[in-house]
């Protein structure tokens, strides 16, 4: 008896390791440079821009301001990593006078990648952010968030700016 369950006990643990081994993912930074460049719109009543990096060393480097009436009211600094695990974009919100908003930077995670769609997931899934590459110079940023159970959700349409 104690080897049958012995038995079964390895098989599950198998199954199990087998399943999460499975599920990470085989994503690469470079599927993410469709949106690499400089990008602005108007979004949240102003002005926004937004800047990538190439992919580089593991890592994707990323900008983002919010103006009102041409003057900085909020920036985000964001880093896009290769883990071990998974692809993660990690970053803050900064008023003016870099003050920070947040004591720890929020995490997201990347759950699905096309030739020119990304989308980002925090662990419970509370935001969401999709990034869609309409065309060669129009980027459609979608914010998701939930919380108490309603949805916001912001669309942010971005032109590529071009010198």
């Amino acid at each position: 008896m104690w080897l049958y369950k012995l038995f079964l006990f390895s098989l599950c643990y198998i199954c199990f390791s087998f399943n999460i081994s499975a599920q990470k993912n085989t994503y690469s930074l470079s599927d993410l440079s469709f949106f690499s460049g400089h990008w602005t719109g108007e979004a949240f009543g102003g002005t926004v821009e937004e800047v990538w990096s190439e992919p580089s060393a593991n890592a994707m480097m990323g900008m983002f301001r919010l103006q009102f009436d041409g003057n900085d009211k909020l920036y985000e600094f964001l880093l896009i990593e290769k883990t071990d695990e998974d692809i993660e974009m990690r970053f803050k919100h900064i008023r003016r006078g870099y003050k920070e908003m947040e004591d720890e930077p929020i995490i997201l995670v990347l759950k699905n990648v096309t030739e020119s769609f990304a989308e980002f997931a925090s662990e419970d899934s509370s935001l969401i952010i999709k990034y869609n590459l309409v065309s060669a110079n129009s980027l459609e940023v979608e914010l998701i968030s939930i919380k108490q159970g309603y949805t916001e959700v912001t669309p942010i349409i971005m032109k590529r700016k071009i010198k």
